[in-house]
């Protein structure tokens, strides 16, 4: 039986594969360049938790130097979602 936090964290997981999901069914919809620009990524690392705490912090660092960042002009911007999960994954799982 999971948690309070584990449902939780399966219904930001639903709904972040729905969001990720939906903007691939609309794909037709979206300008080449935006989906040249798109990106879906996975990564194997091997960290300890000190090290995988230190990776959050670095790439929540980064997201906000572009939210802190001057708008584009507005005929070029759209809103771009940023999902990031990163969790431990035992030895004999697949990346």
């Amino acid at each position: 039986m999971l948690s309070a936090i584990g449902l939780y964290l399966l219904g930001v997981l639903e709904v972040q594969f729905a969001r990720a999901a939906g903007f691939v069914e609309a794909s037709d919809s979206w300008a080449p360049a935006w989906l040249e620009a798109a990106n879906f990524s996975d990564y194997r690392l091997r960290l300890d938790p000190a090290g995988m705490a230190a990776l959050a912090e670095e790439l929540d660092a980064v997201i906000q130097r572009y939210r802190s960042a001057p708008p584009p002009a507005a005929d070029a911007e759209a809103g771009v979602l940023v999902q990031l999960q990163t969790f431990p994954q035992a030895s004999g799982e697949q990346a």
